[in-house]
């Protein structure tokens, strides 16, 4: 959970919330007061002067959304899987943006929005192809393909990786390092290649970001490696439910597991 700042400004990336989110993972053992004293210390050991100062206030920006993300409505009890995690997706976005602002909310949740657009585009697809296995058998086939393409329209900025939403006005730019992406498999030279084209903060950026993608999918992956050994034990269905439910609260938060269950063939 390194920190770092350029210029007197801090580098806002998901490092900052991992360490957020560490202490806060004690609050029922330790009260807040506590764990407030812990995160300003820790800010503090890597930040001094306007970098800190800008850590801190994101701090209490943090604590904020925190309580009013519990706030947040349900979605309705007809909706469908896709409608629902697309209702939790616009909700959390649009309150991220409205407490850190667009930039900072940007940097600090880019993985989860990133992964999110992933479940999302892949629940699309499945409903789509039963929607089209339904409109074989329906009168209204016109009328369901209208409707089918003005929600992929509606939903196409989601579908697109961080990094494309980021740098979508500077097309050149994001082709560049798109290409390094897919292309550089060294860090360092991952690294300057990044700064070279979008400047050392963007790339502290996106290098927390590659880490986190990658500690993303081991775990993403361990998880559905379980999941196809309990399916293969033959237990009821209950009986299996019940276990791949405790695999996913021991492995994930509980708002990434609409997204778990999404990207591992679950709902």
């Amino acid at each position: 959970m390194t920190l770092s700042a350029q210029q007197q400004q801090l580098v806002v990336h998901s490092s900052l919330r991992d360490l957020f989110d560490y202490y806060l993972s004690t609050l029922g053992e330790r009260d807040n007061i506590w764990i407030d004293t812990q995160v300003r210390a820790a800010l503090a050991r890597q930040l001094s002067g306007q970098p800190l100062a800008q850590a801190e206030h994101i701090w209490q920006q943090y604590l904020s959304y925190r309580e009013q993300l519990a706030l947040l409505p349900a979605a309705a009890e007809d909706a469908s899987t896709y409608q629902r995690l697309q209702y939790h997706f616009d909700n959390h976005i649009a309150l991220q943006d409205q407490i850190f602002g667009h930039a900072v909310a940007a940097a600090l949740f880019a993985f989860d929005r990133e992964q999110d657009a992933l479940a999302l585009q892949q629940l699309q697809h499945k409903e789509q192809q039963s929607k089209q296995q339904s409109k074989q058998q329906s009168e209204q086939q016109d009328a369901s393909a209208a409707n089918g393409t003005e929600q992929t329209l509606l939903n196409a900025s989601y579908q697109q990786s961080w990094a494309t939403r980021q740098y979508q006005q500077e097309n050149a730019k994001t082709q560049q390092l798109l290409a390094i992406e897919q292309n550089t498999d060294d860090p360092s030279q991952r690294f300057a290649q990044r700064a070279a084209i979008a400047g050392e903060q963007q790339a502290v950026q996106l290098a927390a970001l590659d880490q986190q993608r990658t500690q993303w999918q081991q775990q993403l992956t361990a998880f559905q490696q379980q999941v196809r050994v309990i399916k293969q034990l033959q237990l009821s269905a209950d009986e299996e439910q019940k276990q791949i439910d405790l695999q996913l609260q021991q492995a994930f938060s509980p708002e990434q597991h609409l997204r778990v269950k999404a990207l591992s063939g679950l709902l």
